[in-house]
């Protein structure tokens, strides 16, 4: 992204996210690093070391991903109430029938008070039998018990206990389908539901500690795909 990112990432420098805001410290220290040729390179390219990163219109389809700018600012529909106008922000996703089941795309947030003990992250996906899942999750949680430098990933850590003993580490993505049995997430897990119902993400945690008064910052961001069975 070049030089021109670097007004972004000020912006963030103080992500509340400890993991995200390491990150960003040493990406700024690197631009500071730069040398001044680099600098007078950019600037001759017309490409400003102080200039912000100009973020584009991305288009996603069940294919493929294109960037650009999209020039209308709203759109307008034909239906049976008469004709519509609506902002082009306001449009959060189109389909059209294809005359099968279409591929469901979304990202939820669990963060560290969505304990597995204390209650479930409903994503709002109701699978069917047969739909087969795919989930992938990034993100921190800071593990207040064990110190404030503690940080936990989306698979949990042998340092946080079991949350199942010998399965499921604390600190670990979970999830279950409508009153089916958890299952771990982690960083990454793929699945064929075996029955209907609402798909749903939490956080493992030992009990003594789901039950205390202890707090869990940060949150897993969970990318996820599921594709739908044509039965």
């Amino acid at each position: 992204m070049g030089l021109s990112v670097r007004l972004l990432l000020e912006a963030r420098a103080n992500d509340e996210n400890p993991e995200r805001a390491r990150h960003i410290k040493l990406l700024l220290e690197e631009l500071e690093q730069m040398s001044e040729e680099a600098i007078d390179d950019a600037f001759d390219e017309g490409d400003p070391a102080g200039t912000a990163l100009i973020r584009q219109d991305t288009l996603e389809t069940t294919s493929f991903t294109a960037t650009g700018k999209i020039s209308p600012r709203k759109i307008q529909l034909q239906s049976k109430y008469g004709l519509l106008e609506v902002d082009l922000g306001d449009v959060v996703a189109g389909t059209r029938d294809l005359g099968e089941p279409e591929d469901i795309r979304k990202t939820v947030s669990v963060d560290g008070t969505k304990l597995a003990q204390r209650g479930f992250v409903d994503t709002g996906i109701m699978l069917a039998k047969g739909d087969r899942v795919s989930l992938r999750a990034d993100g921190t949680l800071i593990m207040s018990p064990w110190g404030s430098n503690s940080i936990s990933l989306p698979d949990g850590g042998s340092n946080y206990g079991w949350y199942v003993p010998n399965k499921i580490y604390g600190g670990a993505l979970v999830g279950k389908i409508g009153s089916g049995e958890i299952f771990k997430v982690g960083a990454g897990h793929d699945l064929i539901a075996t029955a209907a119902g609402k798909l749903q993400l939490a956080i493992a945690m030992q009990q003594n500690y789901a039950n205390g008064n202890y707090q869990f910052p940060g949150s897993y961001e969970v990318r996820i795909i599921v594709r739908k069975s044509s039965k």
